[in-house]
């Protein structure tokens, strides 16, 4: 983007260049003299960022051919308006309309090569980033995927290994409170007091059988459950 936005700057300053030399063949104002004199240093100079910012040789050689093709013209028309001061008004008009048009011509084309060159750059570049970027989305939903895919069993692994047995286990203890029933006694006082629980012996059995499964869902195991 450098290299190219450099050859566009260097084209535009050789295009006023040019403009103010067509102004000066035609009126003889010395102001268009002037803004030659102020603008010649740019396009050598946008030359010299577009050499430094080039990424191949095709750029390095469009960058040596485009200022080659400018300092021919740069010289020819510098002549013309040398021939213009001294009174060959005609001569330096025909010129410039000759063979300093032509060299002019040259550069415009290889100025126009070579930040065609940049922009291609730009494109191919535009388009490997826009390659890379959809694949590393790409792998990020693959990563996404699997990674709810690990949590989902996971958490099935620990519905089933621990929650379903401890749940089991507090479920048969509420049946134990339930369904046990408390002996009552009375004293000589008249007072009552429980002596004894029963509890039926299923209840027992299902709240210890739970509780069993649920103590060996919590025990650390180095072998593989079946």
């Amino acid at each position: 983007a450098l290299y190219a936005n450099a050859i566009h700057e260097a084209a535009l300053y050789a295009k006023s260049l040019a403009n103010h030399q067509r102004g000066f063949l035609l009126s003889g104002d010395p102001e268009y003299t002037r803004e030659i004199a102020k603008e010649t240093a740019e396009p050598p100079s946008r030359f010299d960022l577009a050499a430094t910012y080039a990424v191949s040789r095709a750029h390095q050689d469009a960058v040596r051919t485009s200022r080659t093709q400018f300092d021919r013209w740069h010289r020819a028309m510098l002549g013309d308006l040398d021939t213009f001061r001294h009174g060959e008004r005609q001569e330096a008009i025909d010129e410039s309309l000759g063979p300093t048009r032509e060299l002019r011509k040259r550069y415009e084309e290889s100025l126009a090569h070579a930040y065609l060159l940049g922009v291609t750059s730009i494109e191919r570049s535009t388009d490997s980033l826009s390659t890379s970027a959809t694949r590393s989305v790409t792998f990020l939903l693959g990563y996404r995927a699997l990674a709810l895919l690990a949590g989902v069993a996971v958490a099935l692994w620990v519905v089933r290994a621990i929650l379903r047995p401890a749940l089991t286990l507090s479920q048969n203890a509420i049946e134990v409170l339930t369904q046990g029933l408390v002996l009552v006694d009375e004293d000589e006082r008249g007072s009552h007091h429980g002596v004894a629980v029963v509890v039926p012996i299923g209840v027992v059995n299902a709240l210890a059988e739970s509780a069993l499964d649920t103590q060996q869902s919590l025990k650390p195991s180095s072998e593989p459950t079946s």
